[in-house]
């Protein structure tokens, strides 16, 4: 069973669906351009943990967007929530540059909590070293990490440092993944946020597929139609600066199946777009996870790109709005799915001047209360106005 609810403060929304008592997706929409950021997100995140311990659940994702001058404040009041709430307060939380529409402030807050209410299910905090790193939880014999901000902070010298950066970014999680029973095979979802994506988009796309090789996913001399068939996991590549002051930071979704286990995966193809992998990106357009109970799509972040990988409607951002819409609208169909079954998404706005046009279109839509975070942000080519990424989960009858 599904409830959905929204909660309208004067300074926030926060949008609620919780799936079946065993897992709930928080969407925190900041509103209030007026109000001190630091103090609207205690509030709102201090809501998420009420709803979280009255349903004696656990989070194993925590995400914030926002801007890099608000971060300190921002990480020092989490632990004061957590703490208040007798939560551990060290644990991971991902904080990525983001600004709201309206310039600098705190754009919303993403947060995914589980239930481990059955014999032999656990959650569990992921460490890298000594550092806590992502959570871990086990459902249907399956166990399910994720990891959060993957990056390497180190500063090296020489106009290389960012591609060795994003190198070692996918190699840690590599490692950490092998340390806890699974492997890079197992990734289902990287949200990745990359620094001046505009200046290296390409050199990342080979770095990456450089590593997606050594891990065994691209096969040599793949081509033609067995770019369709290739596993890749689903994935967002976007403009994100991070804390650590690092090229990119990379949250992972793992999902390893026991034996026996009845939960399946499956990458899905687009219907209107190809695979990026036709034009060097290394992700699929969505991936599916089946459990007996739910189906969870991961959509990739996805724009205005047509059948061939071309940039669509450029120059006009409500058409690449209503372009990007119809392609998420057609791929998710084929799991009978609808955008109303969205239960978080992130929307990225080149310019923040387009906020008004997006307003507009989300309400010629019908998708005026779809649980997002808007932030302003590049995305991975200049002419591309618009992006969305977002997690659709839909019962099982």
């Amino acid at each position: 069973m599904t409830k959905r609810s929204i909660d309208k403060q004067n300074s926030f929304i926060i949008f609620t669906t919780k799936f079946n008592d065993s897992q709930i997706y928080f969407t925190a929409q900041i509103t209030d351009k007026n109000a001190d950021p630091v103090s609207v997100y205690k509030v709102a995140y201090n809501r998420i943990l009420e709803i979280i311990n009255d349903e004696k659940m656990f989070i194993v994702h925590d995400k914030v967007f926002g801007s890099y001058d608000y971060y300190a404040s921002i990480a020092e009041s989490r632990k004061e929530v957590l703490s208040q709430k007798k939560i551990e307060n060290a644990l991971p939380f991902t904080f990525i540059q983001g600004h709201p529409f309206w310039g600098k402030g705190i754009a919303g807050i993403q947060v995914i909590a589980v239930s481990v209410a059955n014999d032999g299910e656990k959650v569990w905090t992921i460490f890298d070293g000594d550092r806590p790193c992502g959570y871990g939880w086990k459902k249907n014999g399956t166990d399910f990490l994720i990891l959060q901000n993957i990056c390497d902070p180190d500063d090296y010298s020489g106009s290389d440092k960012r591609e060795v950066q994003t190198g070692i970014m996918f190699e840690r999680a590599q490692q950490i993944l092998k340390k806890n029973s699974g492997s890079y095979h197992n990734v289902v979802r990287t949200w990745i946020y990359i620094e001046d994506i505009l200046d290296w988009y390409g050199e990342f796309n080979k770095v990456r597929n450089i590593k997606y090789k050594d891990f065994g996913f691209i096969p040599n001399g793949s081509g033609g139609s067995d770019k369709e068939r290739i596993y890749l996991p689903a994935s967002t590549g976007i403009f994100g600066s991070n804390p650590d002051k690092a090229a990119a930071v990379m949250d992972v979704l793992a999902v390893i199946p026991g034996e026996g286990s009845p939960v399946k995966i499956d990458q899905t193809s687009g219907i209107k777009q190809r695979s990026p992998f036709w034009y060097g990106s290394a992700f699929s357009r969505a991936m599916c996870v089946r459990e007996p109970e739910l189906t969870t799509i991961l959509l990739s972040g996805t724009a205005s790109i047509d059948e061939e990988g071309h940039s669509v409607f450029i120059g006009d951002t409500q058409k690449q709005i209503h372009k990007t819409v119809e392609v998420i609208d057609a791929l998710i169909k084929e799991e009978n799915a609808t955008l109303k079954d969205i239960c978080t998404a992130t929307v990225f706005l080149k310019s923040a001047d387009d906020y008004p046009v997006y307003e507009k279109a989300v309400l010629d839509l019908g998708l005026t209360e779809t649980p997002a975070v808007i932030v302003v942000a590049d995305v991975c080519r200049e002419e591309l106005l618009f992006e969305v990424d977002a997690t659709i989960v839909k019962n099982v009858k």
